[in-house]
């Protein structure tokens, strides 16, 4: 089974910059609920931890 369907860019964003991102579209959420999703997609694997607070995110995620 091919996995080449799957999308596979990087992007690069700290925890504040999703934060803002995220105020930016309206959605009301705190820093620290943004802190803790990431923490929760990087122990599922959907993350990969990065040092400090940036974080690799699938780019799609952001949007």
């Amino acid at each position: 089974m091919s996995d080449d369907y799957l999308y596979k860019e990087y992007a690069f964003i700290s925890i504040d910059d999703l934060w803002v991102k995220l105020r930016n579209q309206d959605i009301k959420i705190s820093i620290s609920s943004v802190q803790l999703i990431l923490n929760r997609f990087y122990s599922c694997g959907i993350l990969d931890k990065q040092v400090g607070e940036e974080k690799k995110a699938l780019f799609g995620l952001l949007r």
